[in-house]
């Protein structure tokens, strides 16, 4: 568990983020004529943060319980349960073995837009004891859109589940693909794109490109995009880089 103090700087840090989040995304909803968010997430308990050091680097991962339970249970509870559900291309596949697993009380278009709305994490970093100001929010997915290969399935954009369709656990998807591609835990994920999230220092870019390896020594790309008026970064893709394919330098 991260001490008191360095507890209260990452919440004072996030504070600020969470609230500008929470103002501009209720702003673009009334703009397209959308449901207005009724309340944020405008801090995570202590038990919420948690650590990976590298070297002289700490980052901090502050996920909300719905998250976290997500992340370290529920995928892997829902693919052993209901594993006819994850491979077949349909993201509203991955929400009903969710929701079955979930308990959840309400319906399950109330639980698809709860966790679309509400279970995020945000990543921070530090080096020798100075706190970035640089911040990575992570939602669970940002929309379901129409897949583009089949009209009468969906597909995650943005967030967490689009990521597990590029990775597996003892050789099965974590998500609606069939590609392979082994880690140990899901939350391996996490610590990888923190890797590639510490290359974006110095950069506010629609679209920022960098590649890291797994322990294995496998490229994966990592594409990040700056939002201006939110003023945090978001996570595009996390995926393999195929083989003969061209990889983006590191920085």
């Amino acid at each position: 568990m991260i001490s008191e103090d360095k507890y209260n700087s990452i919440s004072s840090l996030l504070k600020k983020v969470t609230n500008k989040v929470w103002l501009v995304e209720n702003n673009n909803r009334k703009e397209n004529c959308e449901t207005e968010l009724s309340l944020y997430q405008e801090g995570f308990s202590i038990e919420e943060c948690f650590t990976y050091k590298i070297g002289s680097i700490v980052f901090y991962f502050a996920c909300n319980y719905s998250f976290l339970k997500i992340v370290e249970r529920s995928i892997l509870a829902a693919r052993k349960k209901y594993p006819e559900l994850f491979g077949t291309g349909d993201a509203q596949n991955i929400i009903e073995a969710l929701y079955k697993e979930s308990g959840h009380k309400n319906s399950i278009d109330e639980y698809r837009e709860y966790l679309r709305n509400y279970a995020c994490c945000y990543i921070l970093y530090e080096t020798g004891d100075i706190l970035s100001p640089n911040v990575l929010r992570i939602d669970l997915f940002r929309i379901l859109k129409e897949n583009k290969n089949n009209p009468l399935k969906m597909e995650f954009i943005g967030g967490f589940f689009h990521i597990l369709d590029h990775f597996s656990i003892n050789g099965k998807n974590l998500a609606t693909t069939n590609e392979i591609n082994d880690v140990s835990e899901v939350d391996d994920i996490l610590i990888y794109i923190s890797k590639a999230f510490l290359k974006c220092e110095g950069i506010k870019e629609k679209e920022t490109k960098v590649v890291v390896h797994m322990e294995n020594g496998k490229p994966l790309n990592c594409v990040f995009f700056w939002d201006e008026k939110k003023e945090v970064y978001f996570i595009t893709t996390f995926h393999r880089v195929k083989e003969n394919a061209y990889a983006t330098p590191t920085t």
